[in-house]
């Protein structure tokens, strides 16, 4: 009783990291959508409120701009010394939309009438009757006015959603360092990370246990990619599977350092595997005179054999009936109360387990179920959860309701494999994989792998070389030191199982349907045992990101203290997780400065449309002039100099016809 009030499990809520109010890079993310600006949702809205006015302006100014260019093509008829300004320069974008209209009358008009003509007789006089009228402006002016408005009014809309990625939903957001995270150490909050185990299963109970509700779906930065396969081989070499039961195997790829919630240079990723069928407890069951104890380490001729509680499970009976007992172990314990739990053998990473269960490429346990108390309404035809047998019970509510069906043994179980690969994506290259493995076998191989390629070999002592060592590589190998040392504590099932069972003294188990007391039943679409693990698999790996977000708070692992400050800082987690958070608002910075440049030009380039117009004029001039001179200047002797004289009359020189007669027949003819 004391330790279950010690170790109070906390609300998801009650601790929440800082979130950085700056500009900073998200790594995951292409180099114009990288930079986030990250501001409270009052600020953020302040700034859309500011460009969508700057959209405003620009959709004048290119009002003046569309008239303007429009005027220069339909100038209006004037007086040679008439210098009052053209009245087409000074036209509205409301009046030249209603001016419009007319025009757009005697279009569809026509072509009503086209449409008609075929069909309905039409008297001559009748036709002759129907005067257009011709408008004083060009349409020219309605159809730019109504496609300025209707492009600036989308825009208006388009660009704020875009910059404020409005269309991904809640934002994902960036921690920020604070000096208390920064000198914690993990020893000092052992506690704190207990008290906070049991988030991911108080997220999924909202939920009942369903993972198809969404409940766990807002703290995924992204979807998990899961795979799902049932198979009729025993992943054992041992025949202790239970029947013809097919196994399940469920994995999840691509965990990259991203899914975990950090925000890293690294394309590191851990591709996790678990494979689970029912067992038969037979083989490693001992029975002494008075019961039986499950022991799953190897046991060797004449060794003295010691229950310790992370390889062995008592029980109160034989665990009949079967080939060696007749008694019905089931039965007895609902009517002496039994322990209702479970438990994990062995509960930790362990190598020199028993032959029948034992695997080089992963990581193999046994999940003992013990049903205690417990009974259904109906047959319960599941390996895990098997309940055969009935009976009527007189301590039930209403024995009437009768008969219910109880547990066919004390205990029963699955055999679980858990397997873990690192990968490291290459350029014009298959990704390097480790072979399967145990989580800290893999580990291992891809440390040592990493560490080979710093120039001299990483013995794991901090050098300024290695904290000044850049590229993928090195990147990747530093995330080992601080990120991916926690995932075997964080991410392993059998970790995950063993925690809940330990520290929070519960059973892990989804909360099937109804139940009052010790009366319960099955709604489920699928077999039990199976909801069971692929649940324990999901759960695992939420309570694994949330504990990486416990990072910005305080140290979870510890990081070797002989690191510069600098070092530090930058790779310590506690300003590098990411997480939603719908109280803040990203903006997109790149983005936000394109857009605020292209704005403010067109708003310049509208408001001194004039001065542009006829600066550009010269420019035109001033490029011909010298296109001329430098073409010219080919022509012979004394060509050149003329044009320099008379630059009014090159183009007009240009354009004459040369002569093609001799200069010899020239000098005849003037002669004669």
């Amino acid at each position: 009783m004391g330790l279950e009030k010690r170790y109070l499990a906390l609300s998801p809520g009650d601790l929440k990291p800082s979130v950085l109010n700056s500009v900073w890079e998200r790594y995951d993310e292409s180099s114009y959508q990288s930079l986030k600006w990250t501001l409270a949702n009052f600020t953020a809205m302040l700034v859309v409120a500011c460009l969508t006015s700057l959209i405003a302006l620009a959709q004048t100014q290119c009002w003046s701009l569309l008239r303007y260019i429009i005027a220069q093509y339909t100038k209006s008829p004037r007086l040679p010394d008439d210098s009052t300004p053209d009245p087409l320069l000074e036209l509205s974008q409301g009046h030249t939309v209603l001016s419009l209209r007319p025009v757009l009358f005697g279009w569809t008009s026509r072509l009503f009438d086209k449409i008609r003509t075929p069909f309905r007789a039409e008297s001559p006089h009748t036709r002759d009757t129907q005067d257009s009228d011709d408008p004083v402006e060009s349409p020219y002016f309605g159809l730019a006015s109504i496609l300025n408005i209707s492009f600036f009014l989308v825009m208006g809309v388009a660009i704020p959603w875009w910059l404020t990625e409005g269309a991904l939903g809640t934002p994902i957001v960036k921690s920020r360092n604070t000096e208390e995270c920064l000198k914690s150490n993990s020893a000092s909050h052992q506690v704190w990370r207990i008290n906070r185990l049991s988030r991911a299963d108080d997220i999924f109970h909202l939920c009942q246990d369903r993972l198809d509700a969404g409940c766990d779906s807002p703290y995924y930065l992204s979807d998990p990619q899961i795979t799902k396969t049932r198979s009729t081989v025993c992943p054992f070499q041992g025949r202790i599977c239970i029947g013809n039961t097919p196994s399940f195997e469920i994995t999840q790829r691509k965990v990259s350092a991203f899914e975990m919630g950090v925000n890293s240079r690294s394309n590191l990723y851990v591709n996790r595997r678990l494979t689970c069928a029912p067992v038969s407890l037979n083989p490693f069951l001992s029975r002494p005179q008075n019961g039986s104890f499950i022991y799953v380490k190897k046991a060797f001729y004449n060794e003295t054999v010691t229950l310790w509680p992370n390889i062995s499970l008592t029980l109160s009976t034989k665990n009949g009936p079967d080939i060696f007992s007749k008694k019905d172990s089931g039965i007895r314990m609902v009517q002496e109360d039994g322990p209702h739990d479970l438990n994990v053998l062995p509960s930790e990473e362990m190598s020199g387990l028993n032959e029948l269960m034992e695997r080089n490429d992963g990581q193999s346990f046994l999940v003992v179920y013990r049903a205690g108390r417990r009974f259904f309404p109906t047959m319960i035809n599941d390996p895990f959860f098997a309940a055969y047998r009935k009976a009527f019970f007189p301590f039930v509510a209403r024995p009437q309701d009768g008969p219910f069906y109880y547990p066919n043994h004390e205990a029963t179980a699955l055999g679980c494999v858990e397997q873990f690969q690192y990968c490291l994506p290459q350029s014009h290259q298959s990704d390097y994989c480790t072979d399967w493995g145990t989580c800290n076998k893999a580990f291992s191989a891809i440390y040592d792998y990493l560490a080979a390629q710093f120039p001299g070999g990483f013995n794991g002592h901090a050098s300024p070389a290695f904290e000044h060592w850049n590229g993928q590589i090195a990147w990747s190998l530093k995330e080992m030191l601080v990120l991916y040392k926690s995932v075997c504590s964080s991410f392993a099932v059998q970790r995950y199982l063993r925690d809940r069972t330990l520290f929070l003294q519960t059973v892990p188990l989804i909360k099937w349907g109804l139940s009052v007391e010790d009366y319960r039943w099955f709604e489920v679409d699928r077999e039990p045992w199976v909801a069971e693990v692929e649940t324990w698999f999901m759960k695992s790996f939420l309570s694994g990101i949330l504990t990486i977000q416990d990072g910005s708070l305080f140290t979870v692992d510890d990081l070797d203290s002989s690191f510069s400050p600098e070092y530090i800082r930058e790779w310590k987690l506690c300003g590098r997780v990411l997480l939603h958070d719908g109280d803040f608002t990203n903006i997109n910075w790149i983005g936000l400065w394109v857009t605020s440049a292209v704005l403010t030009f067109i708003c310049l380039v509208g408001n001194q449309v004039h001065t542009v117009h006829h600066c550009l004029k010269f420019l035109s001039k001033l490029v011909k002039v010298k296109s001329l001179s430098r073409r010219w200047s080919w022509h012979g002797r004394g060509r050149g100099s003329d044009l320099h004289e008379n630059p009014e009359n090159a183009e007009m020189d240009d354009l004459e016809e040369s002569s093609t007669v001799p200069e010899g027949d020239e000098e005849i003819d003037n002669t004669i």
